[in-house]
């Protein structure tokens, strides 16, 4: 009752444990946009995404990250600014869209910087 408590975490991962998987090479300073980029200029046909009824190849997961970035920008979201994201459907299990949808948001909501394009 001494004032206001910390936030809870949101993760596991500590600053020695980041520090360790990018020494060891697992982690480097590219973000997913980047390479999703990458891979979509070097295998344009390979799927990015694909589930029992859909496919997404790279070219058209960074178009639709590009487009979400525009999106935002146009509304005001800044480098830096926090987005809630909530998938399709996320709080109705068994949704239409599915697993394949909401990795699709996801990828494109977290692996986009509005100052990336």
């Amino acid at each position: 009752m001494g004032g206001p408590q910390p936030a809870p975490l949101l993760t596991l991962l500590n600053p020695s444990t980041a520090a360790a998987y990018t020494a060891a090479g697992f982690w480097g300073d590219q973000t997913i946009y980047h390479l999703a980029a990458r891979q979509a200029r070097a295998m344009p046909q390979a799927f990015a995404l694909r589930d029992r009824d859909r496919r997404l190849s790279y070219p058209e997961l960074v178009d639709a990250a590009d487009r979400l970035a525009a999106h935002l920008a146009g509304h005001g979201i800044r480098p830096g600014n926090h987005v809630a994201h909530f998938p399709a459907g996320w709080h109705k299990p068994g949704a239409p869209g599915g697993r394949g949808a909401m990795a699709k948001e996801i990828l494109c909501g977290f692996g986009v910087d509005v100052d990336e394009r």
